[in-house]
């Protein structure tokens, strides 16, 4: 009817059971808090990537408004490390729906670099004329655009943060109490 183990086997056994457990558990956190990095090391792509455009968007008004002492130059800048950035997150953001979204971000900065080479050209001076509000008001609306996505983005990669940390807290508080 019982078994028969002794003392010294069942303490044994309970050590080696905790002891795995103990593993398991130190494994799950280490790879919770490795992905959460990796999470935040992206965020801070992402907001460098948002930054950058708020910094081209400012330029771009500084060149409508006439005031584009060196403002061609700084967005064409800007707009390159825009581009590093796409380059960057591109290996970094692996979920379907986010990499759809990514991939028409970087369509609409391909389509807005296009559109802002032909409104200013190469020239370091922009005057917008006449001729050029056609071009003007189409790269407001691509930028527009583009920002709204970008922020998008951002607002997604927050709450998967936010669902990473209540992920880590739920095993770090609720999985060693129902073990106990």
């Amino acid at each position: 009817m019982f078994n028969q183990c002794t003392i010294r086997q069942r303490l044994i056994l309970l050590n080696t059971i905790t002891t795995v457990l103990i593993v398991a558990l130190v494994s799950i956190y280490s790879y919770q808090l490795i992905s959460l990095e990796n999470k935040l090391v992206t965020m801070e792509q992402v907001d460098d990537l948002f930054n950058n455009l708020l910094e081209v968007r400012r330029h771009e008004k500084n060149i409508m408004l006439g005031l584009n002492e060196g403002s061609v130059t700084k967005a064409k800048k800007s707009l390159q490390k825009i581009s590093n950035h796409f380059k960057e997150l591109s290996s970094n953001i692996k979920e379907p729906s986010k990499k759809e979204l990514f991939q028409q971000l970087e369509k609409e900065f391909t389509a807005y670099k296009v559109i802002f080479d032909s409104w200013c050209g190469t020239d370091e001076k922009c005057i917008v004329d006449t001729a050029q509000q056609e071009d003007s008001h189409l790269i407001r609306q691509q930028g527009q655009k583009l920002l709204d996505n970008v922020s998008r983005l951002v607002h997604i990669r927050r709450k998967n943060i936010n669902h990473g940390f209540k992920e880590i807290l739920f095993w770090l508080t609720f999985m060693p109490a129902v073990i106990f």
